[in-house]
C-alpha cells in the first residue's frame, strides 16, 4: 500500500514538498507483494504519486474505496471530478480486486463502473467493542 507520512526519516512534512521520484525509489526498494490503494480526493499529490507507481508496476492491485466521494464531487460540480473519475475508471479496470464498504455501495459501483466489487466493512465486530474498551482503559493496548 502506498502511504506517505511526514515522519519518514528525511522526508518533509508536507506531501507537496516531497520529491516524488525519491518516494517512488523508496517504494521500489520496499519490494511489496501487492498494492492496496485507497484513493481519496483530498490529497491530489498522493493520488498522483500512487497512480504513477501503479502504472509502472505489474504487482496485483487492490483498490478500496470507502465512500461515494466520486458522486459527491460530481454533484458539487468540483473541478477535480473529471480527472479523478478518469483515474478511478483506469484503476478499477487495472485492479485485481475492488473493495467497497457495503452491499449498497457494491450495487451502485458495479452499475456505474461495469465491474465487480467486494463489500468489505471496516472490520470492527461490535460484540467485542466493550472488551476492547475495557482492555484499552486497563492499559493493555
Amino acid at each position: 500500500s502506498i502511504g506517505v507520512s511526514g515522519y519518514i526519516d528525511g522526508l518533509p512534512s508536507k506531501i507537496a514538498d516531497i520529491d516524488s521520484d525519491r518516494v517512488l525509489d523508496m517504494i521500489w526498494g520496499f519490494e511489496p507483494d501487492c498494492v492496496i490503494y485507497r484513493p481519496v480526493p483530498e490529497n491530489p499529490e498522493l493520488h498522483e504519486l500512487a497512480v504513477r507507481y501503479i502504472q509502472r508496476t505489474s504487482l496485483p492491485l487492490i483498490t478500496w474505496i470507502m465512500d461515494d466521494w466520486p458522486e459527491n464531487l460530481r454533484l458539487k460540480g468540483d473541478a477535480n471530478y473529471r480527472p479523478m473519475e478518469e483515474d478511478l475508471i483506469w484503476l478499477f479496470r487495472r485492479s485485481d480486486y475492488r473493495l467497497c464498504i457495503s452491499a449498497a455501495m457494491q450495487t451502485a459501483f458495479e452499475t456505474r463502473y461495469a465491474t465487480s466489487f467486494i463489500p468489505l466493512a471496516n472490520g470492527i465486530d461490535r460484540r467485542f467493542e466493550s472488551i476492547e474498551h475495557n482492555y484499552f482503559h486497563r492499559g493493555f493496548f
